[in-house]
């Protein structure tokens, strides 16, 4: 039985996707919002979207979209495991607090699988320890 590759979270996934993506809509555009505490540490889930304006967060919030990963990148958040998997947003792009990490899975591994890593607690124990 062949064993699985070793890769690099950065090798399988887009880590911090450029806001430019959403040049193409309008300003108007309703998008789904996800401030810190609407991440559930406990069910590490979305417990809660806003939904504003495009022009109302396009600066100053860090951005993904539907399917994306979000995972805090600050203590004590990171450590209670503040991750959720935007998979159920009620829009195809969103924007939260500027304390997440978002990852993007590519083609070779499931949003899932990502998911799944980074809200174990070995994950996380070991991020904490890269923490400067």
């Amino acid at each position: 039985m062949k064993s699985w590759p070793v890769k690099k979270l950065s090798e399988v996934c887009i880590i911090n996707p450029k806001k430019s993506e959403v040049g193409g809509f309008s300003d108007d555009t309703v998008v789904s919002f996800v401030p810190m505490s609407s991440v559930d540490e406990f069910s590490q889930s979305i417990t809660l979207q806003e939904e504003k304006e495009l022009s109302d967060v396009k600066k100053g919030y860090t951005y993904f979209k539907k399917g994306d990963i979000l995972f805090a990148k600050i203590t004590p958040c990171m450590e209670n495991g503040k991750v959720a998997h935007a998979k159920n947003l009620n829009t195809e792009i969103g924007f939260g607090s500027t304390e997440f990490h978002v990852l993007r899975a590519k083609n070779e591994v499931l949003p899932e699988y990502i998911y799944s890593l980074v809200s174990s607690s070995a994950f996380r124990t070991e991020a904490e320890t890269k923490m400067t």
